[in-house]
């Protein structure tokens, strides 16, 4: 109990000093993530599991390409929503599915650390008109909330969501693609692996170069949303960390 209060402690006083640009590594020490979560799950498969270093998850378009080969640049093999030696990179796994649209089955697996990566949700949001069918169905199949009739705008809203929700209770830190440098320390201390920053200057950041030719604005998102939902997206973004103050600002106008 010392020992757990202690860290809970230190990770709190190491948040708080941080600078408002390293605001991006957000800790939810969620007691019962990440070990306890895959138990559960997977109750009577104990002997069984696949058991890996490290998950990471998020949504489709969150970058989950780019940080699989960030970590194996920096010597991590890991695999991209497939087995890797050391782990797993997948929006897939948020969920612990036993028939995912493709790939492993999260039930399947065990990892010893959990990491949750968030991407700004006007830029995730727009590029998930690239989800494919296939996708889409088993999305909506694990979370209710998210109705596979829904217009596509509103749909790929509540994706974003309810999938980081998910993913969120599930990991053991949360940390914001667009600042992963700021989340190296943090990293590398909990896998118990230096992580070095430097390498990601060999990774290119383009890894979808062609998805930003559709645009989704804070507008588009006001109009389209339920105003209770369109609030809960703004005040999960901001918890997150982004600046959603334009996105607050048409509520105020009642644009």
């Amino acid at each position: 109990m010392h020992s757990r209060l202690f860290w809970i402690f230190a990770a709190l006083l190491a948040f708080s000093s941080a600078t408002a640009s390293e605001n991006a590594i957000t800790l939810y020490l969620n007691k019962n993530a990440p070990e306890a979560v895959c138990r559960r799950c997977t109750k009577g498969q104990a002997n069984t599991l696949n058991e890996r270093l490290v998950l990471v998850i998020g949504t489709p378009r969150s970058g989950t390409g780019y940080i699989w080969k960030v970590l194996r640049t920096c010597g991590i093999p890991v695999g991209h929503e497939r087995d890797g030696d050391e782990g797993i990179v997948s929006w897939l796994f948020a969920v612990d599915s036993d028939n995912p649209a493709w790939g492993p089955k999260p039930v399947e697996y065990k990892f010893k650390h959990i990491f949750h990566q968030v991407r700004h949700p006007l830029k995730c949001i727009a590029t998930m008109h690239l989800i494919v069918d296939r996708a889409w169905r088993y999305i909506c199949r694990e979370v209710p909330e998210i109705n596979y009739n829904d217009p596509q705008l509103v749909r790929c809203a509540k994706m974003w969501v309810y999938w980081n929700l998910k993913a969120e209770k599930k990991a053991e830190m949360t940390y914001k693609v667009e600042a992963i440098k700021s989340a190296f320390p943090e990293m590398s201390r909990r896998l118990g692996v230096r992580l070095d920053s430097d390498q990601m200057k060999r990774v290119s950041t383009k890894t979808h170069s062609n998805e930003h030719d559709y645009v989704v604005t804070w507008k588009d998102l006001h109009e389209a949303l339920e105003p209770g939902f369109y609030k809960k997206l703004l005040d999960q973004a901001k918890r997150y960390g982004y600046d959603v103050s334009a996105g607050y600002a048409l509520i105020k106008q009642g644009a």
